[in-house]
């Protein structure tokens, strides 16, 4: 029986994986370095942390991770609050016609703890949800499966009565790996992310209703 639905942010609440690789690409920059149109693509779904041990290392680089994700995070933060930025179509009326039936609304985000607040409160749904997570709260975000384990823990349910929504190869196999049933969203700002194991995969998050995530269970 389904109680609670968790979405992911970026790329299923709002098109944000261009707003944050467009910080990285900033911050990058910033410091002499410049890469290829697709170079981040292999990151979407991941942390700012598992990123910027990789770009570190690949340029040798010469500060810590928490130096460059602070800037990234500034320069994230910056072009939000400025910008004139939306849901993705569909979302506000699925978050709404959950809340209307009394089922359990939840974010598992691998962003750090105050992008998700600012972007939620930009786009004017954090009262949606009962409880939301970061990434940087758990020993290993996605694809592991923690954080999907401690989201429905702290709502007091069982992964077995719970729904995910992801758009990256890295959300769905967390969810699917800590047992709980996984709609993949194929975003189109994705790159052609592998959701093969999701349960169900749309084009359009408008096809999402209270109704087909039951039939799932």
């Amino acid at each position: 029986m389904l109680k609670a639905v968790i979405f992911d942010m970026d790329g299923v609440l709002i098109d944000s994986e261009p707003i944050h690789f467009n910080a990285v690409v900033q911050v990058l920059n910033k410091h002499g370095i410049y890469i290829e149109e697709n170079y981040l693509n292999r990151f979407i779904g991941d942390t700012n942390e598992n990123l910027w041990k990789v770009v570190i290392s690949e340029f040798n680089m010469k500060n810590t991770p928490e130096k460059y994700i602070s800037e990234q995070i500034e320069s994230t933060i910056d072009c939000m609050m400025n910008g004139n930025y939306s849901t993705i179509e569909g979302v506000t009326e699925l978050l709404e016609e959950l809340k209307l039936n009394d089922i359990i609304i939840g974010l598992a985000s691998s962003s750090p703890p105050h992008v998700i607040e600012a972007f939620i409160d930009k786009l004017n749904i954090s009262g949606y949800f009962s409880k939301w997570i970061s990434g940087n709260e758990v020993i290993s975000s996605k694809p592991a499966p923690y954080i999907y384990q401690e989201i429905v823990t702290r709502l007091d349910l069982l992964p077995e009565n719970c729904a995910a929504i992801e758009d990256s190869v890295f959300g769905v196999t967390s969810a699917k790996s800590a047992g709980l049933k996984c709609i993949g969203y194929s975003n189109p700002n994705g790159h052609y992310q592998n959701l093969s194991r999701a349960d169900w995969i749309v084009n359009q998050m408008t096809e999402i209703k209270l109704q087909n995530i039951q039939s799932l269970f």
